[in-house]
């Protein structure tokens, strides 16, 4: 038994029999026409198909414009990048940016936007995340509740300045603030030294010789007066001004939903 001959064009219409049409078969017989012109229908709707799919293959179908970026490859390049906005009343769009402060965001509905971040180091146990907020405020969490699978965003506003990784830990370490070391000792003779009774001092302690009698190391100081005082700034760094400790601003990030 042989089968019709396709053809890949899109028919007008469908032959519709008639009363008196007399049965025939064969490749040119009545019977096979209105088949035959819906095969040629479906493959047509294959073709097209086929072509259609070969747009979304990068090897069969290159970016023509490759200096500019495709959606999908946009889409994905800004998953996870800061959005620093202080507008007052700045609404962001929901399907494509969301808060940074511990967002809770379903995998069902960032579909694409999972499968990229879940292969960042930075992606840990919810549960571990929320035990030590502080700790592991740059990271991502995952768990499971009543509706479903789902991920944190990061929480940026517990910790002030963003660092590059490689420089003093690395990607999604936090670190906390601390004071710098400020040490310094003074020096002081014995009771039966003549002279000034402190020899000197050093690190952030000083000493001064607040007389006015005049008198040498090689003289009694017996009437002299002295202060001690503490200047930071000979080991630590200082400043004149105050600066300020942080920027208030609404934290987002690109987090597209959906599949790209």
């Amino acid at each position: 038994m042989a089968n019709l001959q396709e053809e890949a064009v899109w028919e007008d219409g469908v032959y519709q029999f008639e009363q008196t049409d007399v049965v025939q078969g064969g490749p040119e017989g009545i019977d096979n026409v209105p088949t035959g012109q819906l095969a040629n229908r479906t493959a047509y709707l294959k073709q097209e198909q086929d072509n259609l799919k070969k747009k979304f293959d990068d090897e069969q179908t290159p970016n023509p414009l490759p200096q500019y970026f495709l959606q999908t490859e946009l889409l994905r390049a800004l998953v996870g990048t800061p959005v620093f906005n202080n507008l007052v009343g700045y609404i962001p769009n929901a399907d494509l940016v969301v808060p940074s402060v511990g967002q809770k965001c379903y995998v069902s509905e960032y579909t694409t936007a999972y499968q990229l971040i879940s292969a960042s180091i930075n992606f840990i146990e919810e549960d571990t995340k929320a035990a030590s907020p502080f700790e592991h405020a740059a990271k991502w969490g995952f768990g499971t509740d009543s509706t479903g699978d789902f991920f944190t965003t990061p929480n940026k506003p517990l910790y002030m300045h963003d660092k590059a990784a490689g420089v003093f830990g690395d990607a999604g370490d936090t670190k906390e603030d601390h004071l710098q070391n400020i040490t310094g000792d003074l020096k002081i003779r014995g009771f039966n030294t003549e002279g000034s009774l402190v020899s000197g001092g050093s690190g952030a302690l000083r000493y001064r010789n607040d007389s006015s009698s005049g008198n040498t190391a090689a003289q009694s100081n017996i009437g002299n007066q002295y202060s001690f005082y503490i200047d930071t700034s000979f080991v630590v760094r200082t400043d004149t001004f105050t600066d300020t400790m942080g920027a208030f601003f609404d934290a987002f990030i690109w987090l597209p939903k959906g599949v790209f």
